[in-house]
């Protein structure tokens, strides 16, 4: 440990391979997890053009700036981003720590590690690289460093992608990371739960032959996929050498989870006659659906997701939890279960934006928040689906009734007259 300061000093006449003071980890023994928003300076590369050398230019270092919110988001841009930070090793002994990048979507990504002025190596992550050349089989991008002792190490990182450019970096010890992977294996919960409620809802529609069902079973099918996709285990377990198509399906998939949401509303709660100027904004959602996909085919990626981002994951579900609620006050007892579920996932989804927008911190109820939201979801979309065939059978049961009643009556009318 007396060596740090020492290190820390000699560190700042080794620019411009050095990160100024303000960007500098340095590593303590009781710390095993490292947060590194504060620590990160970032350059915005508009024409995607530099180079590290470039980027290690006195002019370029001038040109690096600081982002004050929790997860830096950058949004959809087409720029590439650079970031720099130092590793400080004070101890007389290696170290061994994991660079994970916390938002899975970021499609390129470069790392330049520095030591003493020279470069010592470069690596290649992103939900682009093929997942068998990744330092660590996980759905995320994580790369490993060796620390040597007394030592500061200089990482500058190359960023493009097509999805949001979100910059969210942490430093683990290994068995701090081991002991996170583990709490995450609660994800096979939620997939579980989707899973029995898709197979489930499908032996409902061979025996019941309810279009609804059918509609539901898609939906379920769609929001799974693309469930499995924000996470970034489809690239694990579904398609781990086909990077493209992972990342080609992603909007495909999304568009058309909405497009079935839609089209399960309009049927289950016969929008058409019961809320008609609603039924129209379904219907002009789930067009821009199909539309988005077809764009996603002709132009790529984010020609199919900018649509849903700005306009389909708030729109949708907000009119669809209208008609929902409009349809329950008006008497239609069935939309009560499918109200409660579109308010599940509309806040869930409020919740999860806002923390990418750095407002809210990302706990672990937050970062999960869509997937509680859209488990409560479906579940009571089942209610919903199981309230409606009641509601359905027991009319006919009455009609029955009624039916067999005037049947007696008409007998007895006709045996009076005989």
């Amino acid at each position: 440990m007396r060596h740090g300061w020492l290190i820390m000093l000699f560190s700042l006449f080794l620019l411009p391979y050095s990160a100024d003071a303000s960007s500098q980890v340095y590593l303590e023994k009781h710390i095993n997890k490292y947060s590194l928003e504060p620590y990160l300076k970032f350059l915005e590369d508009k024409d995607g053009n530099l180079t590290v050398t470039d980027v290690l230019k006195p002019a370029q270092q001038k040109e690096f700036f600081s982002v004050t919110s929790r997860t830096p988001n950058f949004g959809l841009t087409r720029s590439v981003y650079w970031s720099k930070f130092s590793l400080l090793n004070p101890f007389d002994i290696e170290q061994s720590v994991l660079l994970e990048n916390e938002y899975p979507h970021i499609d390129n990504i470069q790392i330049f590690v520095y030591r003493n002025g020279q470069k010592i190596t470069t690596k290649q992550a992103g939900d682009m690289f093929p997942q068998h050349k990744k330092d660590i089989d996980y759905r995320k991008s994580i790369i490993k460093l060796t620390l040597p002792p007394s030592s500061t190490t200089h990482l500058f990182m190359r960023f493009q992608t097509e999805s949001t450019m979100q910059l969210s970096l942490t430093i683990w010890r290994p068995v701090a990371f081991a002991e996170k992977v583990s709490k995450e294996q609660t994800l096979g919960i939620y997939f579980g739960i989707m899973g029995a409620m898709l197979f489930y809802n499908l032996f409902l529609f061979i025996f019941l032959r309810e279009r609804n069902y059918l509609y539901y079973v898609l939906y379920l099918t769609f929001i799974t996929l693309t469930q499995l996709q924000v996470s970034r285990l489809d690239i694990v377990y579904l398609w781990p050498s086909s990077p493209a198509f992972a990342n080609l399906s992603h909007p495909v998939f999304i568009n058309l989870t909405y497009f079935f949401a839609g089209l399960f509303s309009r049927s289950f709660l016969n929008t058409k006659d019961h809320t008609p100027y609603i039924d129209k904004v379904i219907l002009l959602v789930m067009g821009i659906c199909l539309l988005e996909i077809v764009l996603t085919f002709a132009f790529g990626y984010t020609a199919g997701v900018i649509l849903v981002v700005y306009f389909t994951v708030f729109f949708g579900p907000l009119f669809v939890l209208i008609a929902g609620i409009k349809c329950w006050v008006s008497g239609l007892t069935i939309a009560r279960y499918y109200t409660i579920a579109w308010s599940a996932l509309l806040i869930s989804l409020i919740i999860f934006n806002l923390r990418n927008l750095g407002v809210l911190a990302n706990t672990p109820f937050v970062q999960y928040s869509v997937y509680i939201g859209t488990a409560i979801e479906v579940i009571f979309l089942s209610l919903a689906l199981g309230d409606r065939i009641t509601i359905l059978k027991n009319d006919k049961l009455e009609a029955q009734i009624r039916a067999f009643e005037a049947e007696k009556t008409l007998t007895k009318m006709l045996e009076k007259r005989s």
